[in-house]
């Protein structure tokens, strides 16, 4: 009976979906890394941003460079 089953996508979108995606706004992009350097300019180190937001020191790291990153792409492009 369940040889027949098969998966069709309904083309909605669910929050497990956003969990595999890598679709971040820049809103929500600069608000983290506006955080980030807010708690960095308290004195914290990355492990300590980390810890307080729930992240590894690493996924901080990678958040920074990612933003940086994609602003100055975003910079380039409108020279």
């Amino acid at each position: 009976m369940t040889e027949n089953l098969t998966y069709v996508s309904l083309g909605t979108k669910t929050h497990f979906d956003k969990l595999n995606s890598n679709e971040v706004s820049m809103e929500d992009l600069e608000t983290e890394y506006n955080n980030i350097i807010y708690l960095q300019d308290q004195g914290l180190g990355l492990r300590e941003i980390g810890l307080k937001l729930g992240l590894s020191h690493s996924s901080v790291t990678r958040k920074i460079k990612r933003y940086e990153k994609l602003k100055e792409s975003s910079t380039k492009e409108n020279n």
